[in-house]
């Protein structure tokens, strides 16, 4: 049996007051703050599970706005948490790459494994923080529709009639 701890309170406090959040509107860290009786900045990991409560709770979708709190975005907004991420995920990735250069470059007593593997690595880095570019995800317009199966089927069918006919004739 478990038992609920007083960080589970507090989650559900902190998750309560930015469920309340409306939608465009500010979650100050002076109002997390007040809510835990403490500054909230030696504590964060508090509010990253609560605005995972909120989250799973209601579908509210937070970013941070740089020394003042977190914004809760629109639904049809959703798409900036995954923006956000990429580039902190290719700044993650720039640096990772660039230590391992310095190791490769300085270090002269490495294995020739060792030196397979640093490379090998960079290299996994390279593509994965050129997949985080913007210009690399496929934009899709609100126009274009798949064609329907059935049309897609039909015009199979027909391809292989015209190629066996073709064989057939010729």
């Amino acid at each position: 049996m478990t038992f609920p701890t007083i960080n589970a309170a507090i989650n559900r406090k902190l998750a309560d007051l930015l469920k309340a959040c409306p939608i465009e509107g500010m979650v100050t860290y002076e109002q997390l703050s007040r809510e835990l009786g403490a500054p909230i900045s030696d504590r964060l990991y508090l509010v990253h599970r609560a605005m995972e409560l909120a989250n799973a709770e209601s579908g509210a979708i937070f970013i941070n706005v740089k020394l003042v709190g977190y914004k809760r975005l629109a639904h049809d907004d959703a798409h900036a948490v995954g923006a956000q991420a990429r580039v902190r995920s290719r700044r993650i990735f720039n640096r990772a790459s660039k230590k391992i250069s310095n190791v490769l470059i300085v270090a002269n007593d490495m294995s020739n494994a060792a030196r397979i593997k640093a490379y090998s690595e960079q290299a996994a880095l390279g593509l994965l923080q050129h997949l985080t570019y913007d210009r690399n995800r496929p934009v899709i317009r609100e126009d274009s529709q798949p064609p329907p199966t059935q049309e897609i089927i039909r015009a199979g069918i027909e391809a292989l009639r015209a190629a066996r006919a073709q064989r057939l004739g010729g």
